[in-house]
């Protein structure tokens, strides 16, 4: 995550990481597409909250990153994308 959130890495190169710390496509076993990628960096989920219809509420799960650092990456995909 804090590669994500330097901003000095693209999509490509975040990727090639994540695939050497062992993350991989859950049913190619390949590397993430960018795609995926870019769908886990935007998915609010990890910031301990869920959306549903529409609506954002607080899970009960552990977040992994705090809510700036999630608006923080969002800021950095909008400038790179």
């Amino acid at each position: 995550m804090d590669m994500a959130l330097s901003g000095a890495y693209t999509l490509t190169e975040l990727r090639e990481e994540a695939y050497k710390l062992g993350i991989k496509g859950k049913t190619s076993g390949r590397k993430l597409s960018k795609s995926s990628l870019q769908n886990i960096l935007t998915n609010i989920f990890y910031t301990g909250k869920f959306k549903f219809n529409g609506v954002i509420y607080q899970g009960i799960h552990e977040p992994i990153i705090t809510e700036k650092e999630f608006e923080r990456i969002q800021g950095i995909l909008q400038y790179n994308g």
